[in-house]
């Protein structure tokens, strides 16, 4: 997600926008959902099917909670809260497994522990019941005043790495990590939606003044919805996708456009794994936000933004979602590689009118800015290395430029020296990590000792 995107747009004119395990030959987790909303309030009942990758329990993150106004992580920033605001708040109604043992919320009640007369290695089902109350924030998990936002609304179950990994609601930046899984959603609502989910809408069902909607999606890192009453839907079909543009202007080809031609060219780096693709205006409060298969765009942005921003999360389809990695300590690698990216399709088709050379130059001159500012704030030795997690940035604004200026920037620079073989390295590095979790270490090591004594500088946060 681009934080503070707005105000980069205003300076700049573009948005903000351990190593690797072997591959894990395990049955991929499955979800099956049972949702029903009304009124702003989200009911569920979560079937997990998984490997015990521990003795005896399993935890899953419970992002929802991060929502109360209580809460020791909160989603957001003070200052992007509406006036009129309303917290929302989740809670854990029930447990049940054949062979569960007991349960209990940790973490501010963002973790969920369950434990079961199992051991590491076995088979477990477990059906978890829960209830979200929205908030009015305009968020990932939120209304707003024409859409609904259901991203990070279940509890997913926990990267295991020597423990299982707990993500922490910061708001900076994206606070997830996850392993790819298969997902059936059904989603119940009364009265009249248009409903955006990631993957295959399987079928539409009524009874009387309520309606469900039936997804499926495989082999994903997350599932998120986006609904409302007043969306505008556009469809192609583009080498066998789906694209769905669901929309609240009153323009939308050049969008369409954008994002056929923007999935088209990042499929060069691995083919696009899903047979839908779903791009959502929606009341937001940053620029966008990417799930597999789907993404949310702010509503309000202008068409030149919108379209950068379109191409940005279309651009986390393949960092982030095809490649994983945990975006607390390694957020500069799928949010430095995406925004690179963006450069390149600008680069690569000027008929957008972006031109992407007063991106690379607008970057770096506002990020020597930033630098110069920070220094004389906190000191020559202030830690500037963009190997850090979301909790050691100082704020929003130390996140944005490292990851969203400096990082791209540097990118660029090792691309620019010779185009070819790093376009090479990096198609190489996403087939190699494809549907795996990595990190910003292991992206170095695919590189020769000259290029990587070139990117041990940027670790330290150096601009050469």
């Amino acid at each position: 997600m681009k934080k503070f995107l707005i105000l980069v747009l205003c300076v700049l004119f573009v948005p903000f926008c351990c190593s690797c395990k072997k591959e894990n030959k395990k049955p991929l987790t499955t979800y099956n959902m049972d949702l029903f909303l009304e009124d702003n309030i989200l009911t569920g009942e979560l079937k997990v099917n998984f490997v015990l990758q521990k003795n005896s329990y399993a935890d899953f993150n419970f992002f929802a909670n991060a929502y109360r106004q209580d809460a020791e992580f909160f989603a957001l920033e003070k200052e992007d809260l509406p006036l009129n605001k309303k917290y929302g708040k989740a809670e854990i109604l029930g447990v049940e497994s054949v062979t569960l043992n007991k349960y209990e919320l940790l973490k501010d009640n963002c973790l969920l522990r369950v434990f079961f007369n199992n051991k590491k290695g076995d088979n477990v089902q477990v059906k978890i019941k829960f209830k979200v109350e929205l908030s009015n924030f305009s968020h990932r998990l939120s209304y707003g005043e024409d859409t609904i936002n259901l991203g990070n609304f279940y509890p997913i179950l926990c990267v295991l790495e020597e423990d299982y990994v707990f993500c922490p609601y910061y708001n900076v930046g994206d606070p997830f990590y996850s392993d790819v899984a298969n997902y059936k959603v059904n989603l119940t609502c009364r009265g009249s939606f248009s409903v955006a989910g990631s993957g295959i809408c399987t079928g539409i069902k009524f009874n009387n003044d309520l309606t469900t909607y039936c997804f499926n999606l495989e082999k994903a890192r997350d599932f998120a919805l986006c609904l409302s009453k007043n969306f505008k839907i556009a469809k192609v079909n583009h080498k066998g996708v789906d694209i769905f543009y669901y929309y609240l202007t009153e323009d939308y080809q050049e969008d369409l456009n954008i994002i056929k031609t923007a999935l088209n060219y990042f499929g060069k780096f691995y083919a696009y794994p899903y047979k839908t693709y779903s791009v959502c205006q929606t009341d937001f409060c940053c620029g966008g936000m990417e799930y597999p298969g789907l993404v949310y765009i702010n509503k309000t942005l202008n068409l030149k933004d919108r379209l950068y921003t379109i191409v940005h999360e279309t651009a986390h389809q393949w960092w982030y979602s095809v490649v994983g990695n945990n975006q607390i300590t390694n957020a500069c690698l799928d949010e430095g590689l995406t925004e690179f990216a963006s450069i390149l399709f600008f680069k690569d088709n000027q008929n957008f009118n972006i031109a992407y050379k007063n991106l690379v130059s607008q970057k770096i001159a506002s990020y020597s800015k930033f630098q110069n500012t920070y220094k004389q704030i906190y000191g020559l030795n202030y830690n500037f290395s963009p190997l850090r997690s979301l909790q050691e940035y100082k704020n929003s604004t130390d996140y944005v430029y490292t990851v969203y200026y400096y990082m791209p920037y540097m990118l660029y620079r090792l691309y620019f020296n010779n185009p070819t073989k790093f376009i090479n390295k990096l198609i190489y590095f996403t087939k190699k990590y494809a549907f795996k979790n990595t990190t910003l270490l292991d992206f170095v090591k695919c590189f020769n000792s000259q290029d990587k004594t070139f990117l041990n500088i940027v670790l330290q946060g150096k601009v050469v």
